[in-house]
């Protein structure tokens, strides 16, 4: 890069370092304009000037290319000018009084005054009544020592009275003797930066209240596995110490299930891929070895530094509660079963001792009760599975079964539950499934009974069967109210009964069916999925795995 030699401009009968502090002053604040004549230049120059050499000459040696141009004395003034006024800076001078003796347009036209009106005026007016006192006594003290001024104050605008934040700048320009001449001030608005400044502090403030709560357990790590940082709750959770942490003890693995290592790198690369992790539920490992159940997501904290921001919900407490739930729904639903159980024998005598008097009225008041006793068991039996299920001890008696005339046995048995809908099947199936007959047919007969449940104003179900990469698939469909896309990713959980709004009716049933079927075809390495759009109807479709 080639040197540039700056000559420095001299004033008049001024010694050769009063026009050094002179040149100095306006580099601070002007960029990138250099005006020359003959062999003299003013070098406008934003932050510092560089180095120098030739103190004897007053040459100061640039490393640094700068656009160069020829003028004369009226050229150079005029040029002056324009720098002064076109630039977004507001620019003044004051005498060594620090009285305003000139201030540029963009001045007069930001503070809505004109410029006869700032000379004379006093200026503290146009700075924030709360930092005004702070200006004058920076500003007195700056003057007193002839030493340079720099302050951040608020401004106000002619905008509606509003205030800007603006980074206040003033330099002595002083004479041979050492008396200052004037000073030259430049105020830069800064108020974008002001406001980012507060919003990240506002923005850590939030975080590190939130990292130092007990209401979640948080942690940094990076995207190896290193848990770089702990708050409290995380620590006590799984029983760790803070000095563990800072040695390095801490890592993903060591606080995760062995088999959750493919889940772990699974969101990782979720977390690269869309900067965040849902919410899931996971186990974690504490120190002495037990399992802590947690909600646990991620978001991207740094892509360059590859770290994350974790956060873990402990759930001991809401499973535990969950656990108390289900034994109770367990016990309950074992009750009810007895008294259930006698209704149904005690209906079944009445039936044969009405045999043969020739009472309709008792015979369909018996047939109703039956209606209801059947229903009521099928809800407490949904109970019992959904305890089960929960607790472990969901049974499966497993055998061979020819998927094919299964499923048209079990669309048959629905077939004389309705009155108002015609179930037909499609297609065939053959081959052999392993799996728990009545199970099955539990998983089916639910999806039929919701076909015809949620398609009232329809009066058909279509069943299509059919075979794909190993697996036997089952499809399910209805032409009823449909289901929200929004709400599908929900309907296999528990108690969900497929109302997705005040104003829809709510259906009979507990809303336990799908979350049984669902947990029945997972057991099997299987999958139910849905498709569905509202108003036009719902698709649910079983995969298992054929035998090969």
């Amino acid at each position: 890069m080639a040197k540039l030699v700056v000559h420095l401009m001299l004033i008049s009968g001024a010694s050769f370092y009063s026009n050094c502090a002179r040149i100095k002053a306006i580099v601070n604040f002007f960029s990138g304009i250099l005006i020359a004549r003959e062999r003299d230049y003013l070098l406008f120059l934003q932050g510092q000037i560089f180095y120098h050499q030739g103190w004897s000459r007053g040459e100061w040696l640039m490393e640094r290319d700068m656009p160069m141009y020829q003028m004369n004395d009226s050229q150079q003034m005029e040029e002056l000018h324009l720098i002064v006024e076109m630039t977004p800076n507001l620019i003044w001078v004051a005498a060594p009084d620090a009285s305003i003796t000139f201030c540029n347009q963009p001045l007069a036209d930001y503070t809505g005054l004109r410029c006869e009106q700032i000379i004379t005026e006093n200026w503290l007016h146009l700075i924030h009544p709360d930092e005004q006192r702070a200006a004058a006594a920076a500003w007195n003290e700056a003057v007193h020592t002839d030493s340079a001024y720099e302050g951040k104050y608020r401004l106000g605008n002619s905008a509606g009275g509003a205030y800007d934040w603006f980074l206040v700048r003033a330099v002595p320009l002083k004479k041979a003797g050492g008396g200052t001449i004037k000073w030259l001030g430049v105020c830069t608005n800064i108020e974008k930066q002001a406001r980012l400044e507060k919003s990240l502090r506002v923005s850590d403030a939030c975080f590190r209240a939130l990292f130092q709560s007990n209401i979640l357990g948080l942690t940094i790590s990076d995207h190896e596995g290193l848990i770089l940082d702990a708050n409290e709750n995380f620590l006590s959770m799984l029983g760790y110490t803070r000095d563990e942490l800072l040695n390095g003890a801490l890592r993903v693995e060591v606080v995760s299930p062995p088999e959750s290592r493919s889940l772990d790198e699974q969101l990782v690369h979720d977390l690269l891929e869309t900067g965040f992790v849902s919410a899931i539920e996971k186990d974690h490992l504490s120190k002495d070895g037990n399992r802590v159940p947690a909600l646990v997501g991620a978001a991207l904290l740094d892509s360059e530094q590859r770290q994350h921001i974790t956060f873990l919900l402990d759930l001991t407490e809401r499973k535990e509660l969950e656990r108390r739930k289900d034994e109770f729904i367990s016990i309950a639903s074992h009750e009810l079963k007895v008294p259930l159980t006698a209704l149904t024998l005690l209906s079944s005598r009445l039936k044969k001792k009405l045999a043969g008097h020739d009472n309709l009225a008792a015979e369909q008041m018996l047939t109703r009760m039956d209606e209801q006793v059947r229903t009521l068991t099928h809800l407490i039996n949904d109970l019992l599975d959904v305890s089960k299920i929960q607790m472990g001890r969901f049974d499966y008696v497993d055998e061979p079964l020819d998927l094919g005339p299964l499923i048209h046995d079990i669309v048959a048995e629905c077939q004389h539950t309705t009155t108002t809908h015609t179930l037909k099947v499609h297609g065939s199936l053959s081959g052999s499934f392993v799996g728990d007959q009545d199970r099955l047919r539990q998983v089916v007969m639910n999806l039929l009974i919701n076909a015809v449940k949620y398609s009232p104003q329809a009066n058909g179900v279509d069943i299509h069967l059919d075979y794909s990469s190993g697996y036997a698939r089952i499809h399910i469909q209805d032409y009823g109210v449909g289901i929200p896309k929004e709400h599908q990713r929900n309907i296999f959980e528990r108690f969900n009964r497929g109302t997705y709004s005040r104003k829809e009716r709510a259906f009979p049933g507990l809303g336990m069916g799908l979350y049984i079927s669902q947990e029945i075809v997972k057991h099997y390495q299987g999958e139910i999925l849905v498709e569905s759009e509202v108003g036009k109807g719902t698709i649910f479709t079983i995969s298992l795995p054929m035998a090969s």
